[in-house]
């Protein structure tokens, strides 16, 4: 055997004698129906069992069995001062259409007024009592329309608003401290404010004007200039009186509120 057979042989054994390599495949391999891993879900928990509220009586109250693990009892509410919500509002039908709001206090009788609701067009007005009994007052005593004074012709109905309103805590305080949606001053210096000027004043300057229902001027017996202003509600105749009480025009005045002419009238 020559030289060149030697190496060809020892070639061919060591081939024969190493171990076998894996081949790697130029195709991936698809695994059919493999999922991705994933971690459980909170969703996937068992949702705990509710137990179901059974409303039985408890000292009075009804309350679940699950309230019953906090709670002894609910207790009792105890009952407002004051007198309980009543109608206070009624309705006025039929105006027409010129009507101003001192054509609404005129058609008015029978209390205090809170105050007067009206829109400058409107057919229909609305006046809130004080007093629950004094808008029934008003009520009953007009059961047939009412003849409206500067209107020949014209009649108006009035109907008994069907929602209860409680008196809120500042009108009753106003209430309290005879507040009234009428305000005299005494003490008007003629050469300072003229009747326009104390009309201006009334109404106000600021974003949120006054409703002025009437406005009328005479002198005392002791000849001061005085002036009588009233106004479509309570809150807003306050507002005035506060605001000229703070003014150098009107520091020399006495401010009055006065009874509401609509307390004074009947039927």
């Amino acid at each position: 055997m020559n030289r060149e057979e030697q190496e060809k042989s020892s070639k061919d054994s060591s081939k024969s004698t190493s171990p076998d390599k894996p081949v790697a495949s130029a195709t991936p391999v698809k695994v059919e129906n493999q999922k991705p891993l994933s971690s459980p879900s909170r969703s996937a928990a068992k949702a705990p069992e509710l137990t179901p509220k059974v409303n039985v009586r408890h000292e009075g109250t009804a309350m679940s069995v699950e309230d019953q693990q906090y709670f002894a009892s609910w207790g009792t509410s105890e009952s407002r001062a004051g007198p309980r919500a009543s109608v206070r509002r009624a309705v006025i039908r039929g105006l027409p259409k010129e009507a101003v709001f001192s054509t609404v206090a005129e058609l008015t009788f029978g209390g205090t007024l809170e105050e007067i609701v009206y829109k400058a067009g409107s057919t229909t007005a609305m006046v809130i009592f004080i007093d629950p009994d004094d808008c029934q007052t008003f009520y009953n005593g007009s059961r047939k329309l009412l003849d409206i004074p500067g209107f020949p012709g014209h009649k108006a109905a009035v109907e008994l608003a069907q929602e209860a309103e409680p008196l809120s805590g500042m009108i009753k305080q106003y209430c309290d401290l005879e507040y009234t949606r009428c305000v005299r001053v005494i003490g008007i210096d003629a050469n300072v404010m003229d009747r326009n000027s104390c009309i201006r004043a009334a109404v106000g300057n600021g974003r949120k004007q006054r409703n002025v229902e009437h406005v009328s001027f005479f002198k005392t017996k002791t000849g001061a200039q005085a002036g009588e202003f009233r106004f479509c509600s309570i809150s807003e105749a306050v507002r005035f009186k506060g605001e000229l009480q703070r003014s150098e025009d009107w520091e020399s005045c006495n401010f009055i509120f006065m009874a509401d002419p609509c307390d004074r009238k009947v039927a």
